[in-house]
């Protein structure tokens, strides 16, 4: 359960490139499971083909989704043999209704927001049903590009919320609302690390980005259904294996500012650079 006494670690910047390249490390060690696990996470993407309530439905599941990997990472972490069905592993326990409230709160939160951002910024969209083609062009590009940019503060600020709120209510049992408002002030207290936490997954997604191009590229020589379907297949692997490596960095994250590390006697003590602590 929630210690209300908890401790908040703060690191410095160059945690958060750590903590992305140790969830590498630890993938690697067990990259069968892993690989099967991101394969998995695919087919369960389908269920957005589902008109509407398929993709409100992948919304609603994706936390406890990412708890899952989260835990098979912390087996991989205590040296135990992950399986590839821990994918459902929070899911399938007594927290699947605290992820289920989590992932409600942050996509109504955020509809809510977009909302009011649209209705307030742009109210040019809500008649867009009556303007014509020509008309359109002449929406106003200050307010279009307002807008775009109050949509990926949203994103961001959504990112921020389940950035520790996941692992705090799979692993620790928060409330979802409380552990929200905890991953924003811990991220505020750690804004260093987890920028950089951020700009280390986008150096690695366009570097890994280079060879998914080039592997698509000679496979659209074979052509037909049988190159289109490998493609989709090899294009939807990349994404859901970078979505596992941030998933395994959310862990090691939540290990590291929750300190949790020093639960595990086979763990070696942090750094004494680590041990500014915020009550």
């Amino acid at each position: 359960m929630q210690n209300p006494n908890q401790r908040i670690k703060v690191f410095p910047a160059r945690r958060g490139w750590q903590w992305l390249m140790q969830s590498g490390d630890l993938i690697g060690q067990y990259r069968s499971v892993f690989i099967w696990q991101a394969l998995l996470w695919v087919g369960v993407t389908l269920i957005g083909d589902i008109p509407v309530i398929g993709f409100v439905l992948l919304l609603l599941l994706m936390p406890g989704l990412q708890a899952g990997v989260m835990y098979a990472f912390d087996k991989a972490n205590r040296r135990e043999q992950p399986q590839v069905g821990d994918l459902f592993a929070v899911l399938s326990s007594p927290r699947r209704s605290m992820m289920l409230q989590l992932a409600g709160i942050v996509v109504v939160i955020a509809l809510i927001l977009v909302s009011i951002a649209i209705s307030s910024m742009l109210p040019e969209l809500l008649e867009l049903a009556e303007i014509n083609t020509a008309q359109v062009e002449q929406l106003p590009a200050d307010d279009v590009q307002r807008l775009a940019m109050v949509l990926v503060v949203i994103m961001m600020m959504a990112n921020l919320a389940l950035l520790f709120a996941v692992p705090r209510v799979a692993f620790d049992g928060c409330r979802p609302m409380s552990a929200i408002v905890e991953s924003i002030r811990v991220c505020v207290l750690n804004w260093r690390a987890v920028l950089i936490f951020f700009v280390a997954q986008i150096v690695v997604a366009m570097a890994a980005s280079i060879i998914v191009m080039l592997l698509i590229s000679v496979i659209s020589l074979i052509g037909g259904t049988v190159g289109i379907i490998l493609q989709t297949l090899i294009f939807s692997m990349f994404v859901m294996l970078f979505q596992v490596l941030v998933c395994g960095g959310q862990y090691l994250a939540w290990r590291d500012v929750f300190d949790h590390n020093k639960a595990d006697a086979g763990d070696d003590p942090p750094p004494p650079e680590y041990d500014k602590l915020i009550a």
